[in-house]
C-alpha cells in the first residue's frame, strides 16, 4: 500500500505578502506599461494576501486505498487539489494520503503542535465516514471489516471526528474549520461510496463558538464521487464544487458553502440525484478565507470593463500571477512562449536571467516546475476563469468557458447553467403543503417553523405516514416501543427551536430510523 506524508512549511514572518514583494528592477522598455502592469498585479495581490498577525494552519487527508472495505477513487485527489488551493491562499498544508491509524494519529499530533493561539486552523477529509451511536467516526487506511454488532471495533479503530474539532480548539485556535466528504451509505455492505454507519447521514456535530463544520451532503444523502462515465474530473462532486471558491477574496465562509451547496445540487440533478452539502457556522463574524472585498483579484481583472467573460488579457494576468513567486526559470519561459509580446515580457527575461546567473533554475519543494508544473497552471488558470463567470447570467460566459474547455471541471456545470438561462421561465407552482398537525394552533418555535416550510411539512407528513405504519403493524411491545421513540424524538426536534437545517435533518433521520425498525 502506498503511504503519503508530507509538509510544506514557511517562516511566520515570510509569508505570501513578503514572497510577493518584488525588488526593483530595469527593465528593457521604458513607456511605464509593465511597471504600470506590475502594479496593477501587486495592488491584486496585496488585497488577497492574509493578514500576517495570525498564520493559517491545515491538515487534509485523503483516503482511497482501504485494506478491508471498499476502496474509493477520488478522495486522495481530493485532499492533493485541496492541499494547493489552500497553499495558494497562505496556508501551512500538513498532507495524509491512505493512512493507517496510527500514522493518522502522528500526523494529526504534528498538525497540532503547529497550531498557535489565534491562528486559523482548518481540517479536510475525504474518504469513508460513519455515524455510530449519533458520534461521527472517520475511517483509517486500516480500518477492520466489521460485521453487524461489532459497533465497539469500528469506533475503536477509527477517528471521532468531535475529538479532532475539540483538540483544534484547546489549542487556542481562533477559527477552528472541519470539512468532511465523506459519503452516507454503509461502507461495509457498499461498494466505491463514501459512506456512514447506523443509518444513511452523518449526525450534526456540536458546533462550538469559533468553530464552522462542513458535510458533502446532508443527512439521508450520499454524496457522488462523480456524475458518470462521461465524467472526466479527477474531484468528487463536493470538492470540485469547493474548489474554485477557496481563493476568492471576501467571501464568508457561509457565503462560499452556500455556493457549494448550489452548485453540488445543480451538478447532481444532471443525473437525478439529490446530494445537498450541510454547513453549521458558529463564527460570530463574516470570516473570510482570503481577506478582501467579494470580486476582487485576478479573477475579477476581466469583468471590470463590462465583459461578459473573461478576455485574453486576464488570462495572461492569471497565468502571470500563477507564476510571480516562482523561483524556476522554466516557469518565466513557458510565459515567454504563450506571450512573446506579453505585457510583462521584459520583466520575464529579466527574471531569467536572475535565475539562470545565480544558478537557481531548480524550483524549491511545492514549486510548480516541468510538465507537471504546466499543468498545475494550468488548472489555475481555468479555474480562475470559472471564477470571473461563475456568477454571470449571460449564456456567453458559459459557452466561451466551453471553447476554452470543453472537457473541463465545470464543463458539466456550464452546460447546465445554459440550459437553465435557454430555457423559458417556468411559472410558479402553487405551494399547499401542510403539516400533520394543526398550524392555526402552533405556537412553539419548532411548529411555527415547520407550519413556515413546504419542505418541512412535507417530511412532517412523510414521518407521520411512516409512524402510523408501525404502529399498525408487529406485537404490543414493538408498538409501545415505536411510541416511546417518537416521544423522545418529539423532544430533539423542539430543541431546535426554528432552526430549519436542524429540524430537516432531525425529521431525515428520524424517518430513516423508523423505516428501519422492525419487530
Amino acid at each position: 500500500m502506498s503511504l503519503s506524508l508530507w509538509a510544506k512549511t514557511s517562516d511566520r514572518s515570510s509569508g505570501p505578502a513578503r514572497e510577493w514583494n518584488c525588488a526593483p528592477v530595469k527593465t528593457r522598455r521604458a513607456d511605464g506599461g509593465i511597471l504600470a502592469a506590475v502594479l496593477a498585479v501587486t495592488v491584486l495581490l496585496v488585497m488577497a494576501a492574509p493578514a500576517l498577525a495570525a498564520k493559517k494552519d491545515a491538515f487534509v487527508v485523503g483516503i482511497d486505498a482501504y485494506e478491508s472495505v471498499p476502496r474509493l477513487a477520488k478522495a486522495a485527489n481530493d485532499a492533493a487539489a485541496m492541499g494547493d488551493a489552500l497553499e495558494r491562499i497562505g496556508f501551512t498544508v500538513l498532507r495524509g494520503i491512505d493512512l493507517p491509524r496510527r500514522e493518522f494519529n502522528e500526523a494529526f499530533q504534528r498538525f497540532l503542535n503547529g497550531i498557535e493561539v489565534g491562528d486559523t486552523a482548518l481540517f479536510f477529509y475525504a474518504g469513508h465516514g460513519v455515524r455510530i451511536a449519533n458520534r461521527n467516526y472517520l475511517l483509517p487506511r486500516d480500518i477492520p471489516a466489521a460485521r453487524p454488532g461489532q459497533e465497539t471495533l469500528v469506533t475503536s479503530e477509527a477517528i471521532a471526528a468531535d475529538e479532532i474539532l475539540q483538540a483544534i480548539q484547546s489549542k487556542g485556535a481562533r477559527v477552528a474549520i472541519l470539512i468532511l466528504d465523506a459519503c452516507r451509505d454503509n461502507p461495509f455492505a457498499q461498494e466505491g461510496t463514501r459512506t456512514v454507519g447506523d443509518i444513511r447521514g452523518l449526525a450534526r456535530m456540536a458546533t462550538p463558538e469559533g468553530s464552522f463544520i462542513m458535510y458533502s451532503a446532508a443527512a439521508g444523502q450520499t454524496a457522488l464521487d462523480g456524475l458518470g462515465a462521461g465524467d472526466g474530473s479527477p474531484n468528487s462532486v463536493f470538492t470540485r464544487s469547493l474548489l474554485p471558491l477557496i481563493a476568492q477574496p471576501g467571501i464568508s465562509l457561509s457565503e462560499m458553502a452556500r455556493r457549494v451547496r448550489r452548485d453540488v445540487q445543480d451538478l447532481g440533478r444532471t443525473v437525478s440525484h439529490d446530494q445537498r452539502p450541510a454547513y453549521y457556522d458558529e463564527i460570530t463574524t463574516d470570516f473570510a478565507l482570503v481577506p478582501g472585498t467579494p470580486g476582487t483579484g485576478a479573477a475579477a481583472v476581466g469583468l471590470m470593463g463590462g465583459m461578459t467573460a473573461p478576455d485574453d488579457r486576464m488570462i495572461e494576468l492569471t497565468f502571470w500571477n500563477s507564476i510571480l513567486s516562482s523561483r524556476s526559470a522554466a516557469s518565466f519561459e513557458e510565459y515567454l512562449r504563450r506571450y512573446p509580446d506579453g505585457e510583462f515580457a521584459a520583466l520575464a527575461r529579466v527574471k531569467i536571467d536572475e535565475l539562470t546567473s545565480a544558478s537557481r533554475s531548480d524550483e524549491p519543494a511545492g514549486g510548480m516546475t516541468g510538465m507537471g508544473g504546466m499543468a498545475a497552471q494550468e488548472k489555475a488558470v481555468e479555474i480562475a476563469y470559472w471564477n470571473a463567470i461563475a456568477e454571470s447570467s449571460d449564456i456567453a460566459a458559459y459557452r466561451s468557458y466551453l471553447d476554452k474547455y470543453p472537457n473541463g471541471d465545470f464543463a458539466a456545470l456550464a452546460r447546465l447553467r445554459i440550459d437553465a438561462l435557454s430555457a423559458p421561465p417556468a411559472p410558479p407552482a402553487p405551494v399547499d403543503i401542510r403539516p400533520s398537525f394543526d398550524c392555526a394552533r402552533a405556537f412553539k418555535p419548532d411548529e411555527i417553523a415547520i407550519c413556515g416550510s413546504a419542505r418541512l411539512a412535507a417530511l412532517d407528513v412523510e414521518l407521520t405516514d411512516v409512524y402510523k405504519e408501525k404502529r399498525a403493524s408487529g406485537s404490543k411491545s414493538f408498538r409501545d416501543s415505536v411510541r416511546t421513540t417518537q416521544r423522545a424524538w418529539l423532544k430533539r426536534r423542539e430543541s431546535c427551536g426554528a432552526d430549519v437545517g436542524c429540524l430537516e435533518e432531525q425529521y431525515v433521520s428520524q424517518i430513516a430510523y423508523l423505516r428501519a425498525l422492525r419487530d
